[in-house]
């Protein structure tokens, strides 16, 4: 009787945890591309995302950020096999005194929760202010490093992964 009170413990905290953490309907974010355009004291992040209905049936979901700068807070109505392109802007803090910090947060939240499911297709650029020609050190590796005029920037180009922070010291 104890192990059997103990499964359904373990079933009811499982749940309780993880049971409303992920989406689990028909939407999901096919890709997501990034530019952020970095100065002394922030950024400012323009983002697109598609978003695909891989169901049957219209689909009318909320999405909104999940990190606390991007205010997006949008209804959209897809129907099934269509894409939609979501456009957000927003400006957020580039931390730290002698050594700055860049952190992009890509995650977007359906219905309030988070997709568990891999993006097609993730790009990130990130433009260093005038005054900072690299970067001591990334999260990730870029997939490559340019110039545009006086001002360095940093490329992300990612593929079938799950989005996560890009992150620039």
């Amino acid at each position: 009787m104890n192990s059997m009170r103990l499964c359904f413990i373990a079933i009811f905290i499982f749940q309780l945890v993880y049971g409303g953490l992920f989406y689990e309907g028909n939407i999901a974010v096919r890709s997501i591309n990034a530019t952020i355009i970095a100065n002394n004291s922030n950024a400012t992040a323009n983002v697109q995302y598609v978003i695909a209905n891989l169901g049957d049936d219209l689909e009318e979901v909320n999405l909104s950020a999940s990190d606390q700068y991007n205010s997006l807070q949008q209804s959209v109505i897809i129907e099934p096999g269509h894409e939609k392109r979501v456009n957000v802007s927003y400006i957020f803090p580039v931390l730290g005194e002698n050594t700055k910090t860049l952190s992009y947060n890509p995650l977007l939240k359906i219905n309030g929760k988070l997709s568990p499911k891999r993006v097609e297709k993730y790009n990130v650029m990130v433009i260093l202010p005038e005054t900072v020609q690299s970067v001591a050190a990334s999260n990730k590796e870029p997939s490559f490093i340019r110039a545009i005029g006086n001002r360095t920037y940093y490329y992300w180009s990612l593929y079938d992964i799950y989005p996560t922070t890009i992150m620039v010291k």
